[in-house]
């Protein structure tokens, strides 16, 4: 597996980030546990691993802020060394009966909830300092994980995976959206969102 990441700025100040690094299931348990709030204050890895095996997982995420760059700064220093961890406690788990594909599912969910706790947390406690604009940033987040025969993509918010597909007919590379748009001009979240709010008629405005 070679890969590489390039980022470019879409506004000044920059919003955005991304980070990525190669994940080995095999190594897991050689790593430190982190739980709970534990593994959301560690220090994050200063390296990206580039070096490929065969059960190497690649991890990429995208994270587009806005309202300003502290989730999105939160989120580049801790989200992958938390969803690390998070990974390595299933795989541990449930080692006889999970392949790498349930792992990352399973964490992936556990890690974009806790992110979400966690930078709230990290946002109240600003804001209990004087900080009133941590109270008004956020971030999309976009995450893919790829093995050597599967690609698991997570989504929040509006940001796009889009995967280089080789056109046979005439031997170009075209562009496939392999994620959901996850933002209330959407079906299924309209649905979502008047099933959570069943008595409040102005939940979407349109």
């Amino acid at each position: 597996m070679i890969w590489d990441r390039h980022s470019i700025p879409a506004n000044e100040p920059c919003e955005d980030g991304s980070c990525g690094r190669l994940m080995r299931f095999s190594s897991f348990n050689n790593r430190s546990k982190k739980s709970g709030r534990n593994r959301w204050n560690a220090n994050p890895s200063q390296e990206e691993d580039k070096k490929s095996t065969n059960n190497d997982i690649l991890v990429t995420s995208v994270f587009d802020g806005h309202g300003g760059a502290k989730a999105m700064l939160f989120l580049k220093r801790h989200f992958l060394n938390a969803f690390e961890a998070i990974a390595e406690e299933i795989f541990e788990d449930g080692r006889s009966s999970l392949d790498a594909v349930d792992v990352i599912k399973r964490a992936t969910s556990l890690a974009f909830a806790e992110a979400d706790v966690a930078f709230e947390k990290e946002a109240l406690e600003c804001v209990l300092k004087g900080d009133w604009g941590a109270a008004q940033v956020g971030a999309c987040v976009l995450m893919a994980c790829t093995t050597d025969s599967s690609i698991v993509v997570a989504n929040a918010g509006d940001c796009r995976a889009l995967l280089a597909v080789r056109d046979e007919r005439n031997n170009k590379l075209r562009p496939c959206q392999i994620s959901n748009d996850h933002n209330a001009r959407e079906k299924v979240e309209k649905k979502k969102l008047r099933n959570a709010h069943p008595d409040e008629s102005n939940v979407i405005v349109e």
